[in-house]
This record gives C-alpha cells, sequence and structure tokens, in this order.
C-alpha cells in the first residue's frame, strides 16, 4: 500500500477515536467499531487481509484478526486483574479493607494531613509498581486499601482515584518489561536490576518530587473552582462497630507481603507471580476467617465463595478493556502508517539527538494515549530510537534509556482514555475518564518535562 495511503489511514483512526470519546461515544465500542472498518477497508484498497492465518477471504479476515490480535493478551493479563479483584471483593465482604482504613485514617486525621496522605499516595503508586508488575494490578489493591482511607480524611472521590492511578505510569522499576527491551534495544551489558539503581532510580526520585508536588497543587485549585474543598471532619466510624477482630485490618496487605516475601528479593530460587500470590492470599485469609469466625462452619466456608464471585463479576469489565484496546491497537499497527510517520521522523528529518529523543518521547506518549498501551511505541520506535543513538556515540545511551522508558511513558499512561487503569479507576468512581484524564494531565506533563530534563542535565 502506497504510504501516503498508510499515513492516512492511522491519522484518521486517531481522529475519530479521540473525537467518539470527547463526544462521549463508548470507548469500548469505539474501539472495536474504528479498528474493525479500518481493517475492512484497508482489506478493500489492499486486497490483503491482516489475519496471519487467513480465513481466504480478505473482508473475513478483519474478523479472524480479531481472535489472533486479542486471545493471548485475555488469558494473561485479565486473569492477572481477576485475581486481584477476587481477593479484593472478599476484603469487602470480610469489611477488612474498610477495618483497615479506620485503623490508619484514625491518627491522620487528628494531624489533619488529608494532602499530606494524597501526595503519599502518588508516590506509593510507584512503590507498589515495583512490587507488582502490572498497573491495574496496582489500581485495583489500592482501591482496595488506600482509597477507603481518603475517603475517611474527606478526600473528594476524584482526587482520592486519580491519586492512585496517575503514578502507575511510572515504569521506573527493576521488574518492568520495558526497560528491559530498551536495555535489549541500546546493547547495554548493564542488568535491569543495575540499571535501575545507576539510571532510573535518581531520575525517579527527582521526578517524583515535582510529580507529587503538582498533583496536589493541581487537585486544590480543581476542588476550590469545583466548591469542593470545604473543610469538614469526616465520620470515621468505631473499629468494633464492624463485628471482626482486630488482625482482621492486617488481611489487605496480605498480597503486598506474599509477593515481597516469596520473591529473587529474598529467595534466590523462589519468584511467586502476582496471580498465584493472590490464591495464596485468598487460602491464608480463608484459614483465618474459619479459625475465627462465630458462624458454624459450613456457613463460613461457603463465604469463600465471594472471592470466586468477585472473578466472576471483574470478567466482563476486564475483557471489554483489555480485549477493545489490544485490537485497537493491533489494527493501527495493520495499516503501517505509523511506522512511515516514525520513518520520516528519524531518517528524513536531522534534528540534534537531544531533541529527537524529546520528540520520540512525546510520539510514543501519543501512541500509548491512543493504544491504552505502551507496546505499540516499544516496539515500533525504540528500536528506531536505538539505531539513532548507537550511530549518535554512547553518550547519548543512557539518556535514551531514561526519556524513552521514564517520561515517555508517564505522559502516555495519564492521557490515554482507554488504558486498562484509566478505565477501572473511571468505572469504580462513576465519572467519564476524560475527567480523569484532565485531572492527570498537567501533573504528568511536568514529571515528563522534569524527568526529560534531569535526565539531560545528570546523563
Amino acid at each position: 500500500m502506497n504510504s501516503a495511503v498508510s499515513v492516512l489511514f492511522a491519522l484518521v483512526m486517531l481522529a475519530v477515536l479521540v473525537w467518539a470519546i470527547m463526544k462521549k461515544f463508548h470507548p469500548v465500542m469505539t474501539l472495536w467499531a474504528v479498528g474493525t472498518i479500518s481493517l475492512i477497508l484497508l482489506a478493500v484498497v489492499t486486497h490483503t487481509g491482516a489475519a496471519a492465518a487467513s480465513s481466504g477471504n480478505v473482508i473475513l479476515d478483519a474478523f479472524e484478526y480479531f481472535k489472533e490480535c486479542c486471545g493471548s493478551q485475555f488469558s494473561g493479563n485479565a486473569l492477572l486483574i481477576m485475581s486481584v479483584m477476587g481477593y479484593v471483593g472478599y476484603m469487602n465482604f470480610l469489611k477488612a479493607g474498610d477495618l483497615f482504613a479506620v485503623y490508619v485514617a484514625r491518627p491522620l486525621q487528628k494531624i489533619q494531613a488529608k494532602w499530606i496522605v494524597v501526595g503519599l499516595t502518588v508516590f506509593l503508586d510507584w512503590v507498589f509498581v515495583m512490587v507488582l508488575p502490572s498497573g491495574i494490578a496496582t489500581v485495583a489493591l489500592l482501591f482496595g486499601t488506600l482509597y477507603p482511607v481518603m475517603m475517611y480524611l474527606n478526600v473528594d472521590k476524584l482526587t482520592a482515584g486519580c491519586a492512585i492511578v496517575i503514578g502507575v505510569g511510572v515504569f521506573a522499576t527493576p521488574a518492568n518489561f520495558f526497560p528491559a527491551q530498551m536495555l535489549l534495544d541500546l546493547g547495554m551489558e548493564e542488568s535491569l536490576a543495575e540499571a535501575f539503581v545507576r539510571y532510573m532510580l535518581p531520575i525517579g526520585l527527582v521526578m517524583e518530587v515535582f510529580f507529587v508536588l503538582a498533583y496536589v497543587f493541581v487537585s486544590k485549585a480543581a476542588n476550590k473552582k469545583a466548591h469542593a474543598g470545604e473543610e469538614q471532619t469526616a465520620e470515621i466510624p468505631d473499629a468494633a462497630s464492624f463485628g471482626i477482630p482486630w488482625y482482621y485490618a492486617l488481611l489487605p496487605l496480605i498480597p503486598f507481603v506474599t509477593i515481597i516475601g516469596f520473591s529473587n528479593l529474598v529467595f534466590e530460587d523462589i519468584s511467586i507471580s502476582v496471580v498465584a500470590a493472590n490464591i495464596l492470599s485468598f487460602a491464608i485469609a480463608f484459614v483465618v476467617r474459619l479459625l475465627s469466625s462465630k458462624s458454624s462452619f459450613k456457613d463460613t466456608f461457603n463465604e469463600g465463595f465471594q472471592f470466586f464471585q468477585s472473578i466472576g463479576n471483574s470478567v466482563a469489565p476486564v475483557a471489554m478493556i483489555l480485549i477493545a484496546g489490544t485490537f485497537f491497537a493491533g489494527a493501527l499497527d495493520a495499516t503501517g502508517g505509523m511506522s512511515v510517520i516514525v520513518d520520516v521522523l528519524v531518517n528524513k528529518i536531522s534534528l540534534p539527538i537531544p531533541v529527537f529523543l524529546i520528540f520520540a518521547a512525546v510520539l510514543a506518549a501519543l501512541m500509548y494515549a491512543a493504544t491504552g498501551s505502551c507496546n505499540l511505541g516499544l516496539y515500533s520506535i525504540c528500536p528506531l530510537v536505538a539505531n539513532v543513538v548507537l550511530t549518535a556515540g554512547e553518550q547519548y545511551v543512557i539518556p535514551a534509556l531514561c526519556i524513552m522508558t521514564i517520561a515517555s511513558n508517564i505522559l502516555g499512561a495519564a492521557l490515554s482514555p482507554i488504558s486498562a487503569a484509566n478505565m477501572f479507576a473511571a468505572g469504580f468512581l462513576k465519572v467519564q475518564v476524560t475527567d480523569i484524564i484532565k485531572r492527570c494531565a498537567l501533573p504528568a506533563a511536568v514529571a515528563f518535562v522534569v524527568s526529560a530534563a534531569a535526565t539531560l542535565l545528570i546523563f
């Protein structure tokens, strides 16, 4: 297909997606409809189907591609999210999350630490993402633990929810696949753990200071404008009113403990998955419930079904988010238009390397925002960036690693209307996903500028 037509296809897809979401068309339906129509038009124009295993008809291949594109994504990430949601649902049933929130919120309320907790939550996003290799898993667990704490501190729901979701795009961690792939592309000999400590951690710490301050400032201004910032004391219930033992407040923390405790950080030869950690956590909590409940053994045993019922309730929203977003990203990639755009920008325009890195990071962020995933930028832009940087000289290797990993992803994750984390938060808070983007956009832009500037100054 002609390069100009490829670019036109890609740009029209992105434009229609943005327009439809701004007009409040359902994001999932928009992703599916735009992706399907684009693949059909592509088949008509090129007489070539998108599916690797063709059905024998190029138009029918547009529907065959749906299965190819989404199958592995659902079986992987969806299982992870559902295991997290199962445990969170069981904690909610036991009221353990509420009890945890009471014990944490009561002393914080006395010292009027509302905004300190909001800022700390933004920072804790990064800390927990280091432990949980999934942003959506982190978001789900924090909504079950820190969100109730902020509610008791009279933080409005949008501020609390966005504080949880805004920081999961910080990919500067020792266990994220994005920097691991960048290390390979750039031919760096350091391990991911070494690169994290030597390069990404210093930039991340500098960025987090400005990131947290920017989020608190923006949220305060938004609350004041909406007349939602009047100070009042929230009613924190008495812990005894929940009718459960005090140690139930520790149960919501078990997944974090198991993930860290049964990992290479503690045991050289042991590394438990997030899914297995949540199943183990459920087993522990279930045994605690069996031993402590005053109900009959049969009734207490049957309560455990709440874990699986919560998994069932999470299947529909999880499937919609992951499948539709993955399908659109695949359809966009199938047009070939983004590859043409990247090639022109990288190979036809001679930019100074620092400027080029900033430009490439912005482009990758926009791809993240449009597709809800960092994959398109990682596998289409980053290898080209690596080739340019390696040709230009070793002094640009570390800046490329940090800017493409940290700056690009924090901006893309915050701006995406279809990322799993943002859509999950919108559904949980019962707000439009655009409300979340509006609150997160400016702090993320500040984080982008600060992290990129710090990288170029330090390295």
